[in-house]
């Protein structure tokens, strides 16, 4: 992932907790890991590019489950 600098639009708005999921969704059908997850019901915006923030969210999961051990997201 890029840092955000000219011409990178941030989106407002973005909600953290659905985005968390998808990532989470998408590396245990990539892996077969078991992500346990607690993450709250109500949406949690913030103001970032949405895509860079799958980015990064994907890159943590993975490097997680790599590590080896339990991956707990919350």
């Amino acid at each position: 992932a890029k840092p955000v600098g000219p011409g990178v639009a941030v989106d407002i708005g973005v909600d953290l907790v659905a985005i968390a999921g998808e990532a989470a969704d998408a590396e245990v059908a990539r892996s077969g890991a078991a992500i346990t997850r607690v993450l709250p019901s109500a949406p949690a915006p913030v103001a970032c590019p949405a895509a860079t923030l799958r980015i990064v969210l994907d890159n943590l999961l993975r490097n997680a489950v790599a590590g080896g051990g339990p991956v707990h997201l919350e």
